[in-house]
């Protein structure tokens, strides 16, 4: 993230702000979870693009009100016993 040069002149401003950090800060992320698969765990391009795909479509979901991250992780802990 870059660093604000001002502070923002309204709640607005300050929301666009820290979606933009929160959005910055999820796509370090999965890059690094992606390069992990890959480096570490020998994934092929094919089945990176395959997991990207299957992330998106789950976004999707987030997205149009299906599930929410809530539930996604909600999943993560009770049945896989998964805390991030």
């Amino acid at each position: 993230m870059r660093p604000l040069k001002r502070l923002p002149k309204s709640i607005g401003e300050y929301a666009a702000a820290l979606t933009e950090a929160q959005n910055e800060g999820a796509a370090h992320a999965l890059e690094l979870l992606l390069y992990v698969l890959i480096d570490k765990y020998g994934w092929e391009r094919d089945a990176v693009k395959e997991l990207m795909d299957r992330v998106a479509d789950q976004a999707r979901a987030v997205t149009e009100g299906y599930m929410t991250v809530k539930d996604v992780r909600k999943v993560l802990r009770e049945e896989y016993e998964i805390i991030v």
